[in-house]
């Protein structure tokens, strides 16, 4: 069921065969990521399992000491509170593969038993996150156009992680290099790079 107050509920039949430990229901979060798949995460296993909008169900285990929290970026990246620090994974086609902080801000990000993605950028979103007990989460560095690795400055190690890239398609569903795509021509290359030149020096 969706949680949106801005939106229709709908209901979803979970099969029973998903691995899920029932004596953990109450500390099972359900996440839905863009294409309506829903995922779940049990605290303390490093086992997540994904329902399909088809019904099917795959389960996958994240190199993680322990799940202590869940939730998905706007790229459907999975965040994962690990030993009170976020850590964040994407989906491959070879498995998952682990982003550091040029993948994700909220990398590194202490955090408790329990935390809400809203938008990947800021983490809020007013009809949410204004009530008490809410508190907005911002990334952990200043965020500037082209500041890739988060250090305050666009500069040649910025420049190094474009050029690392260079030449990379970007799905029209996004990836988790859509960051280094500037001018989202969904390709990275001479437009990109003419945007970063024009922001070099430290972010305002």
């Amino acid at each position: 069921m969706s949680g949106d107050p801005a939106v229709q509920p709908t209901f979803r039949t979970v099969p029973a065969q998903l691995p899920l430990d029932v004596t953990l229901l109450s500390q099972t979060t359900i996440v839905e990521d863009r294409r309506g798949g829903l995922w779940f995460a049990q605290k303390g296993s490093s086992t997540v399992s994904l329902l399909n909008p088809a019904g099917t169900f795959s389960s996958m285990t994240l190199p993680v000491v322990s799940l202590s929290a869940f939730s998905l970026d706007d790229n459907d990246q999975l965040l994962v509170g690990d030993q009170g620090v976020i850590r964040a994974f994407r989906l491959t086609a070879n498995g998952i593969v682990e982003v550091g902080i040029q993948g994700s801000p909220f990398v590194g990000t202490r955090v408790g038993d329990g935390f809400t993605i809203a938008r990947s950028s800021t983490n809020y979103e007013s009809r949410f996150h204004s009530g008490p007990g809410w508190r907005n989460v911002l990334p952990p560095f200043p965020v500037c156009v082209g500041d890739f690795n988060f250090d305050g400055a666009i500069n040649g190690a910025d420049l190094g992680i474009m050029l690392s890239k260079w030449g990379t398609v970007i799905p029209p569903g996004g990836s988790a290099d859509s960051y280094l795509d500037l001018n989202q021509d969904g390709l990275i290359a001479g437009g990109d790079l003419g945007i970063l030149l024009s922001k070099w020096g430290v972010c305002p």
